[in-house]
C-alpha cells in the first residue's frame, strides 16, 4: 500500500464523519487509479469506524465487481441490503449485476423488493427496464422506463430509452413525440442524444429530409 494510502487509513476509528467522507473520497480516487487492494484496505478501514457505512459497503462490492469477482460482489451487496434494509441503493446496484449475468428471474425478484420500497424509484426502473430489455422483452421494459420518465420527467437518458424502445416495438410516431417533447425539457447539452435518436426514428420512417434536418442539429 502506497504511504498515502496508509495514512488513509490511520487511526480512523476515531475520526469525525466529515473525515471518514474524505476517506470514502481517497477510497474512490484510488480505484479510479486502479489501485483497488489500498481502495479496499481504506473501505475495511471506514467500516471500522462505522460499521453500517453504505458507502464503504457498496463500494467494497464495487471493487469486487471491477475485479471480476462477482460472486464477492453480490455478497457485499447483499450484506449491504441487510443493514440498509429502506434503502433501495444495493438492490438496483444487484439488479444491475444480475442482468450483466443475464440471471433474468434473480434481478426480476430484487425488482419487486425495491418497488415494494419505492413504486417509483427511478434508478430500479431503469435497472430492471434495461434488464427486460436485454433478455428481449421490449414491452415489460417500456413499463418500467415510463415509471422512470414519471419519475424524472427531465432526464435525458430516461427519456431516450423509452423512445428507443417504442421504436424497437415499431411504435414510430410514439417514439418520435417522446424525443420530441424530450427536447422540450432537456438542458442543451443533452440534446444530442435526442437528436441523434429523432434521425434514427426518421431512418426508419424514410424521411430523407427530416434526417438531415436532425443530422445538422446534432452538429
Amino acid at each position: 500500500m502506497s504511504t498515502a494510502a496508509a495514512a488513509s487509513t490511520g487511526q480512523i476509528a476515531t475520526l469525525s464523519a466529515v473525515e471518514i467522507a474524505q476517506r470514502r473520497t481517497d477510497a474512490e480516487k484510488l480505484a479510479a487509479a486502479g489501485d483497488l487492494p489500498a481502495a479496499e484496505a481504506v473501505y475495511r478501514a471506514i467500516l471500522v469506524a462505522d460499521l453500517k457505512n453504505i458507502y464503504a459497503l457498496m463500494g467494497l462490492g464495487n471493487l469486487a465487481r471491477l475485479a471480476n469477482d462477482h460472486a464477492i460482489a453480490e455478497t457485499r451487496y447483499v450484506e449491504a441490503a441487510a443493514i440498509h434494509p429502506r434503502s433501495t441503493w444495493p438492490l438496483f446496484t444487484l439488479i444491475n449485476l444480475h442482468s450483466a449475468q443475464r440471471q433474468w428471474e434473480q434481478g426480476e425478484d430484487i425488482a419487486a423488493r425495491a418497488f415494494a420500497l419505492n413504486a417509483t424509484d427511478f434508478h430500479t426502473a431503469m435497472a430492471i427496464g434495461r434488464l427486460r430489455r436485454d433478455r428481449g422483452d421490449q414491452s415489460a421494459a417500456l413499463a418500467a422506463f415510463e415509471i422512470a420518465v414519471k419519475s424524472d420527467p427531465k432526464h435525458t437518458g430516461a427519456c431516450a430509452e423509452v423512445g428507443r424502445t417504442l421504436m424497437a416495438l415499431d411504435r414510430l410516431d410514439e417514439a418520435e413525440r417522446t424525443f420530441t417533447e424530450g427536447l422540450q425539457v432537456a438542458a442543451p447539452d443533452q440534446c444530442l442524444i435526442l437528436y441523434r435518436s429523432l434521425a434514427s426514428v426518421m431512418r426508419k420512417k424514410s424521411d430523407l429530409p427530416a434526417i438531415v434536418i436532425w443530422l445538422r442539429q446534432a452538429h
